[in-house]
This record gives structure tokens, C-alpha cells and sequence, in this order.
């Protein structure tokens, strides 16, 4: 029988024991919930500072107008997930926390005009001012690398949602999931923060955002192939991207990085990108000491960018970069096309790659690069 469970809102203190209750009353009602065989658990108007919750499978999170659920605000309140789907020392920044996280679940979904609040702003620290470039930096050791994780799910949908104050993690991280609808969300990040990207889609398959508007610091939309911590290689593709306003001080859109795999049949369409440093960036760069290296040489096939505008970006519109060391694999870059592309700003797209890493031409049809 589905059922529908609406708690109260309750002023507690974050940390202590208040916190601890409140996290479990929110756990109770969602496993109450998949217990029954599914439904909607409520979370009415009010600020409900919470720990890390599980979403189970059948099982809708509903944030009322006026609702916030607000994360912890240090690394007490996230603790090291054990994972089944995935190698838990070889998720990306070697962390394996988060916010809010479902595992292995089907028809699971967050969804309501309410406020997902990532509480974050005491893991960064301000730096040095720069002409250009993040105004802080992460706090030294750990800190939340994702807010809400998807791990191996299927039939999943976010909608309407708002999300503020990410730290320096990933807002929505969808990793080996399949059938995911994220519509009319709102990713609200401080954009002088480093590396709180958007929507990072990786390793999924028939992903689909529209009528969303992201705002943050690192890459708006990423899709990725990096399975390094997947038993199984897993292609990403037939991702598509509708009517989304972006902007980022990184790329509005990005695809790929270091030795992904597969990433293949994306379109990305009716997009607006502001104020952002690049547009669209394919970006395959050197190792260093990132902590997402993948395990495969990386093919980008059959994207489609089709009716976007961009203005007021800082750096290139359009940028592939294919660094030529040996530890960047590279298989292709093949059937990228753009269509309808109207972009101004400080300088125009740029390919570099040395010639045994060349990506087959782009195709631009009614393209317009600008420069201001």
C-alpha cells in the first residue's frame, strides 16, 4: 500500500544529539515508506538540519514550498559510505561521503519546491584575489565531495528543486544509473567556490535535464565515462540536455577528462551560457595528481550542440585540448557538430592536440564566434 508521511518541522541544534534524532526521524519515515512498498515522505515548511539519509527504492522525497533540509556543517556529519556498486577507495577525491545518497534503487525521486541546503560555506577559505579564477579554496583534509549521490540507480527523477551553498563537492553526481529525469531544478552555488559542479553525469545512460538553471563554480553539465570504481566499463550515453540557462567559472558544458572511456549520442539544445570562462569544453588534460584518473583511452562520439547562445565569456566558446604525454589515452574525438551556435566573447574557439591525438573536424552549420 503507498503512503504518504508528513513530519513536523522541529528547531533543533545541528550538532548533538537534536541533529542525531532528527536524522533518524527523517531515515525512519523514508524506510517506513520503502517498508510499505513504497510512497511519499513529506518534508513540510521549516528548517530541518539533518545528517546523511539513504533513499530506498519506490520512494518519493518531497520538499514542500518553504521546506529546507540542511547538511551538516563539518565532516562529523559524513561519514565514509560502505559501498556495494562501487570501490569505495576509488571514487573520485578518495571520499566516499555525501548528503544524500541512493545505491542500487529504482523509481526512486527528490522532488518539491523546497531547499536543499548544502550548509558548505564553512569548508571553504578565502584566498589571495586574482584577475580571474576562484576567490577560495577547500579547507585543508577532507571535505563533502557531493551533496546528493546516485549510485547504480534506475528510474529516478528530480524535479523542481532548489539546491544552495554547495561546498567544494558536486551538487547532483549520477554515476551508473540508468533512466534519470531532472527537470525545472534550480543549482544555486557561490560561484568564487571551486569545484561544486552542477550536474555531473558519468557512466549513465538516457539522461535527461531540461528547464533547469545552474549556477556555480565548477562545471555546470559534465558527462563523463570514469570507471574506475566500477567492477564493469560502462559507456555514457544518450544524454540530453533541453532549455537550461548555465553559468560557471569553469565550462558551461564539459565532456570527458583523464582517461575516461565511452561518450557517445549527447545533445545539448536550447541553452543559454553567461558569464562563464569557457562555453563548451572537451578537455582531455596531463595526469598530475588529480583523483579521478580513469582506466581506458577516451572516445567522445556523435554530440550534437544545437541552438545556444552564449555571451559575456571570458576565455573560449568552444575549447579541445588533448594533452600529449603519454599517460593521456586517447582513442577519438569524432562527430561533434554544431548548429545554430550564436557566441560573444574574449576570444574564439581553439583546438589543440598533437597530430596522433588530432579529433576529426567539428561541424559547424550557422555558427556566429564573436569577439568582444
Amino acid at each position: 500500500m503507498k503512503m504518504r508521511l508528513t513530519l513536523a518541522a522541529c528547531a533543533v541544534a545541528v550538532t548533538g544529539f537534536g541533529a542525531e534524532l532528527e536524522t533518524a526521524r527523517w531515515q525512519k519515515a523514508i524506510d517506513d515508506a520503502a517498508a510499505s512498498g513504497g510512497g511519499r515522505v513529506v518534508v513540510p515548511a521549516g528548517v530541518h538540519p539533518v545528517g546523511q539519509l539513504d533513499l530506498r527504492s519506490n520512494v518519493e522525497l518531497h520538499l514542500e514550498k518553504g521546506a529546507v533540509l540542511k547538511a551538516p556543517p563539518t565532516m562529523a556529519g559524513y561519514p565514509q559510505r560502505k559501498l556495494t556498486l562501487a570501490d569505495a577507495a576509488k571514487v573520485p577525491r578518495w571520499n566516499a561521503a555525501c548528503f544524500i545518497f541512493a545505491e542500487g534503487s529504482t523509481n526512486v525521486a527528490i522532488t518539491g519546491e523546497g531547499t536543499i541546503d548544502a550548509n558548505g560555506n564553512g569548508f571553504v577559505v578565502p584566498i589571495e584575489r586574482k584577475a580571474w579564477g576562484w576567490r577560495f579554496k577547500r579547507v585543508e583534509g577532507r571535505t563533502p565531495p557531493r551533496v546528493v549521490w546516485l549510485l547504480g540507480c534506475r528510474d529516478v527523477r528530480i524535479e523542481d528543486v532548489t539546491m544552495i551553498n554547495q561546498p567544494a563537492g558536486w551538487s547532483y553526481w549520477i554515476c551508473d544509473c540508468d533512466n534519470v529525469l531532472v527537470d525545472r531544478i534550480t543549482i544555486d552555488a557561490n560561484v568564487a567556490y571551486p569545484n561544486n559542479d552542477g550536474v555531473h553525469i558519468n557512466s549513465s545512460r538516457d539522461v535527461i535535464v531540461r528547464n533547469s538553471r545552474i549556477e556555480c563554480g565548477d562545471d555546470s553539465i559534465v558527462m563523463r565515462a570514469n570507471n574506475v570504481s566500477l567492477p564493469a566499463n560502462k559507456v555514457c550515453e544518450r544524454v540530453v540536455v533541453s532549455n537550461c540557462v548555465l553559468r560557471s567559472y569553469a565550462n558551461g558544458i564539459r565532456i570527458g577528462w583523464i582517461n575516461d572511456g565511452v561518450i557517445r549520442n549527447g545533445l545539448f539544445k536550447d541553452i543559454r551560457i553567461h558569464k562563464s570562462t569557457n562555453g563548451v569544453g572537451l578537455v582531455l588534460p596531463g595526469v598530475g595528481a588529480p583523483s579521478d584518473v580513469g582506466r581506458e583511452p577516451t572516445r567522445i562520439e556523435n554530440l550534437t550542440f544545437e541552438d545556444i547562445t552564449m555571451d559575456s565569456i571570458y576565455f573560449h566558446p568552444v575549447v579541445c585540448r588533448v594533452n600529449p604525454g603519454p599517460d593521456t589515452w586517447f582513442d577519438a574525438i569524432t562527430g561533434v557538430t554544431f548548429r545554430n551556435v550564436r557566441a560573444r566573447g574574449l576570444d574564439l574557439p581553439k583546438v589543440s592536440a598533437p597530430p596522433d591525438k588530432a579529433p576529426a573536424p567539428f561541424v559547424c552549420e550557422n555558427c556566429d564566434f564573436q569577439m568582444l
